[in-house]
């Protein structure tokens, strides 16, 4: 395993989809986290930066929904 000079875990955090009539950028988060789950394990550039991060990603903040 390949020693880290950071103290701390590297984190990500992604937020998006603020107000009611952005939904294009959760429509691109959910994408972007089906394409980390489904390449885990077979892109080793994904699984590399998956086993080595934690990632926060919170498609929709808007408490009044897109509808």
């Amino acid at each position: 395993m390949r020693q880290s000079f950071y103290p701390l875990p590297i984190t990500s955090q992604w937020y998006c989809n603020i107000h009611a009539t952005e939904l294009a950028p959760s429509i691109v988060y959910l994408y972007l986290l089906q394409t980390l789950v489904t390449a885990y394990g077979t892109q080793p550039d994904i699984t590399r930066c998956l086993d080595s991060r934690t990632f926060y990603i919170c498609p929709r903040v808007n408490p009044d929904g897109a509808e």
